[in-house]
């Protein structure tokens, strides 16, 4: 189905449930309401299960946002997901960064848990163009045995924002 991409604001396709789900939505309260619920597009969030791992996306890739003309800078970085004597795994994150608005345009996520709800999260900052640096002081939950007091989201961004800011 063709889509609103958020991010360049053109028409995309971009075939998932949920953005069928939400497209369907939109439109049936609209012919029942008559027009007053906006549809903003997509960012294209979407995860999967490959060999135990979580392998979540959001935005763009590095690759993709090149393409589209944008100027990106991009940040790898491994962490935990919790601390490892409650049993946290490994996660792996990339993030890609628009130098010009300072705001996020992608997101790789890869690990053996909690990768949805981070993916969500960048999604809403991707859509809504939260900068960097608001996005890095977002409060965050915390408890030793279901997360991280210094989130590994948040500790990729405090990696980005120098390289973004010294370019």
């Amino acid at each position: 189905m063709e889509n609103w991409d958020r991010i360049i604001g053109r028409k995309r396709t971009y075939q998932t449930a949920t953005s069928g789900a939400t497209t369907g939505r939109v439109a049936a309260r609209n012919l029942v309401l008559g027009n007053v619920v906006p549809y903003h597009g997509t960012v294209m969030p979407f995860i999967t299960e490959v060999f135990g791992y979580q392998v979540g996306t959001v935005g763009f890739t590095e690759s993709y946002a090149r393409e589209q003309g944008l100027d990106v800078i991009s940040h790898v970085m491994s962490t935990a997901t919790r601390r490892r004597s409650f049993g946290g795994k490994p996660i792996h994150i990339k993030l890609v960064a628009e130098r010009k608005s300072k705001t996020l345009v992608g997101a790789q996520i890869i690990s053996e848990e909690m990768v949805g709800g981070k993916v969500d999260r960048l999604a809403v900052a991707i859509g809504e163009r939260v900068p960097l640096q608001r996005l890095a002081l977002t409060d965050t939950c915390y408890s030793p045995t279901v997360g991280s007091a210094y989130e590994s989201i948040v500790m990729a961004l405090d990696e980005l924002i120098p390289k973004l800011n010294s370019g």
